[in-house]
Order: C-alpha cells, then structure tokens, then sequence
C-alpha cells in the first residue's frame, strides 16, 4: 500500500541540529581514555567542544536518568553552556543518540562534588545497552565574538566535564563520577554544508509513504549523471509533513552507496545511521522544511543516495509522518531518459517505490565543494522557470532549455574557483593534493570566477547543444601568500536532447 497525503499545510521553515532519545542507561568514561577534547568553531559567538572516551554498560542499573556536568573557570570568554548531546562513535559514522535538558538539580550535584560554576544536564533513558559501545559528548558553548582558539585552549584546560547515573531530580547516584579536565585541546575540521539537490522544490505534488501501520525504509537514489563524488557528508535539508505536528516523530537518515544498477546497495548497507526527533510542537497538519546536521561528517560513496525510515503511523491518517514527492507521472523528462530513484525496503531486499522518475523532496549536504546543474524551460508552463531537478540533466533543445551552475564551497567562500568541462567521466578516479580528478581532459569554460560570501556561486544560463555530454567539475582556490591551498568539487554529467 502507498498512501499519500495530499499539501494542505503551509510550509514552515525551520533549521535545527536535533538529537533523538533511544534506550539504554548512562555511559560512564573509560579508565583508559585520554584527557584530550575537539573544539570547532560554527560561528563567531558559538563553538562546539567534542569529548570522547565514554562507553556504553552492559548491567541493568535500575535507573532511568543520566546526566552531565560541565564546570567553567569563573573568568573566560565562555559565557555559557547552551546544548550537552551524546553520540554514539561506529567504525564509520557518528550517531546522535539522545540530547540532555538543562536541570538546576544537576548543576547543585556536581558542585557538591567538586565546587564550581556548574551547568548541569539530564535526560531520561529507559535500560541498558549493549556494553563497550564508544560515545562521545557534543558541547555547544556560547562565547564571546572574537574569541580565538588559543583562549578556548587556557579556558577549557580550567574546565571540568562528568558524567553519572541519576534520579529523577538530578541527584547522583554513584560514587565515581568520572569527572574529566582536559589536558589537550585539539582544533577539530569545520563541517563545510553544501547541497547538493535533485528535485523540484516548486512541482512537489504529494506527501507519501509506503505503509500506514509500519516503519518505512525508504531510498532516493541519484544517477551518476547527478554526481560522481568524493569527501563526506555531514546532514540533509528535507521536507517532511506530520499530519499532527503535536506529536513528536523519531525519523532515521542515513547515506548508502549504489550497487552496480542503481538499486541501494543493501548488502554492504547504509554508510550511516541518525536518528532525529522531529515536530512535537504546535497542532494539526504541518510540512517542515529541516536542515538536519550531524557532529562529525560520515565518508560518502562515489555513487549513492539517502536512506529515510519514517516512525510507524500513530493513527493513520490522522497522526502520521510522510515525506514531499514529485510523482514521476508529472515529470518533464523526456520518457526514455526517466529512471527508477525511489526505492522501498521490502524484507532483505528492495522494490521500486512509486512511478518511474519520481523524487524525493530532499538534499544531501557534502563537506567538500559540490556542483550542480539548472536549466531556465518552459517544461512545466509557459513563463520559463529554473528547474533543478532530473530535468537539468537532461536539456532539450526543442523546447530552448538554458542550462546554468551553481557551485558551492563554504569552505573556499570569498575565494576562486574555475568551473571545467570535459567529455565524460574518468575511468578511474585521479588522486591529486587537491582531492581527486574525476572528469576526462579538462578544458576550461569560462574565466575565473570569485564566490561570493554564502559560498554559492551561480554560472548563469546559456543554450545548451543537443546530442552531445559534456562532464563539469569545479575547482577552487585561494591565496596564502606564495602558497596556493585548492580543492576539487565533485562531478556531474549533463546530456543535451534535441
């Protein structure tokens, strides 16, 4: 059964790094794990401290909450502790597994133990896990504007994070708290966020999901026309409707690889796996736009796509999670070119999800420079609009489809980059240091080009020929001085039609 809702909701807009709340009792910190903490920088007033060498047990503790203190020096540029979340750290990815509420009961706790400027946090759990599983804290800390590294060093190096079974109340039940102060601070990578996008924000037409009385695994695989690609991702931008937003709704995202016809590779499964909570504010019908980041960046498959799985409805149709869909029955690709994107998990296996040439109303957001195409057409009415979606890989002449680019790299914003083009894909990627070649001989199509202070630069749009592929990559560069630090984008694949 494939139930759609029909949009009867406005669309809200909201961005927000959400963590979900799973089963299983408080970690504790490893006798073996050393002092050292990550620390990254999101804005000029904000800054995230990374704390690893917890670990899951495996004893039923006969307690349901945890909770976690953070002690500051009395002078600092920090001024407070806004967010505490636990992760959990997997060979290849990492896991949001539950956040922690502010809790005045900790704060008092801990100061009991070692006096202090404490902030405290609780959260409730519901059992044990299975023991020795590796977790990490994420820290968000609000700080002075202008703070440098060098400060978050001395400031947190006066810190002191813990961690202990608790009640209800935030009272400690242990002995050993496993109270940390850092001895290193080391400075962790920025997460750079560019989208990539394969949809049609404009020609959604429904909101969809496969069952309505079971969890949906669903798949939106993209062409390696849409992106042959390197580095790792690290979120997704998507629009999910709840059809009663009071109501939270745990939904997982992961990236998975393509098998060698397009189909989700399920045998070698999911690259990652993070859970959300999403909604459980206001009443009646919603679709939310998310941007849904993670706390360290997962590697990406060269050829792949997303991983959704939507909570089981509460009670169908009234109270139930689904997701924005172009059907591919509306699609203007032309008919030969249309592809199976959208897949369903059926047991061990998957099935073709809705139409030929349907897409999911989704982004993957990639740590290294991306690029992507557009085309201006009158594919879908008579006043030409930019299309973003399967239809900008395939141009059609008939109809005087324009195409453009965006590229985008957060990282090299403000710098250069030059957008190149050549016959096809190379066989086998070609290593650089500056990340891999991915596209035949290249050839330069155009002239150097500055990227704006968003990290998005937009190419403009041109007629495009028919009966020919050309293959894009970018690449963008920057001076220090003498030295020149580049990076290249990944790759795509446009083929014009007559």
């Amino acid at each position: 059964m494939r139930p759609p809702i029909d949009l009867r909701a406005s669309l809200f807009i909201v961005g927000a790094l959400l963590c979900a709340s799973p089963a299983f009792a408080c970690n504790k910190r490893k006798a073996s794990a050393a002092d050292t903490v990550s620390i990254r920088q999101l804005s000029s007033t904000v800054w995230q401290v990374l704390v690893p060498g917890y670990e899951t047990t495996a004893v039923p503790l006969g307690v349901s909450y945890c909770a976690i203190g953070v002690q500051l020096p009395a002078s600092s540029p920090i001024n407070a502790v806004s967010s505490v979340a636990l992760f959990e750290q997997g060979s290849s990815a990492t896991m949001p597994r539950f956040s922690y509420s502010s809790n005045a009961g900790v704060a008092t706790a801990f100061n009991a133990v070692s006096s202090g400027s404490w902030t405290g946090f609780l959260s409730q759990v519901t059992g044990p896990d299975a023991g020795g599983r590796d977790h990490f804290m994420s820290i968000i800390l609000d700080v002075t504007s202008g703070t440098t590294a060098a400060q978050m060093d001395t400031a947190l190096k006066a810190s002191v994070f813990a961690i202990d079974q608790a009640t209800v109340s935030g009272s400690l039940l242990n002995k050993d708290r496993h109270l940390m102060t850092p001895t290193t601070v080391a400075v962790a990578s920025p997460l750079w966020r560019n989208e990539k996008i394969f949809h049609n924000a404009a020609h959604t037409n429904l909101s969809t999901r496969v069952s309505n009385n079971a969890d949906d695994t669903i798949y939106f695989m993209v062409p390696k026309e849409f992106r042959f690609g390197q580095g790792a991702g690290n979120g997704w931008r998507c629009v999910l409707q709840d059809s009663e937003r009071a109501t939270s709704e745990v939904v997982n995202f992961g990236y998975i690889a393509s098998d060698a016809t397009g189909k989700p590779d399920v045998t070698a499964g999911a690259t990652t796996n993070v859970r959300y909570t999403l909604f459980g504010t206001g009443s009646g019908s919603a679709a939310l736009l998310y941007t849904l980041s993670v706390a360290d960046a997962a590697p990406l498959p060269r050829v792949g796509g997303v991983r959704v799985v939507l909570p089981a409805p509460r009670n169908w149709p009234n109270d139930a999670c689904t997701i924005h869909t172009q059907d591919g029955t509306t699609s203007k690709v032309p008919t030969t070119l249309q592809q199976q994107w959208t897949y369903a998990a059926t047991g061990s296996t998957v099935a073709a999800y809705r139409s030929i040439g349907s897409t999911l109303r989704i982004g993957a957001l990639h740590d290294c420079g991306i690029v992507r195409s557009y085309i201006k057409s009158t594919a879908y009415q008579t006043t030409a609009e930019v299309l973003e979606g399967p239809e900008a890989l395939f141009p059609v002449v008939s109809r005087s489809d324009e195409i453009g680019f965006r590229v985008a790299s957060e990282q090299y914003a403000g710098a250069y980059g030059i957008i190149f083009l050549a016959p096809d894909y190379l066989p086998s990627p070609l290593p650089t240091p500056f990340k891999d070649v991915l596209v035949q001989t290249l050839t330069l199509s155009g002239t150097p080009f500055v990227i704006p202070t968003n990290g998005e630069f937009d190419t403009g749009s041109v007629l495009f020929p028919a009966n020919i592929s050309f293959a894009f990559q970018a690449i963008f560069f920057q001076f220090n001085g003498p030295n020149v630090d580049a990076a290249f984008s990944d790759a795509m694949l446009v083929k014009g039609q007559s």
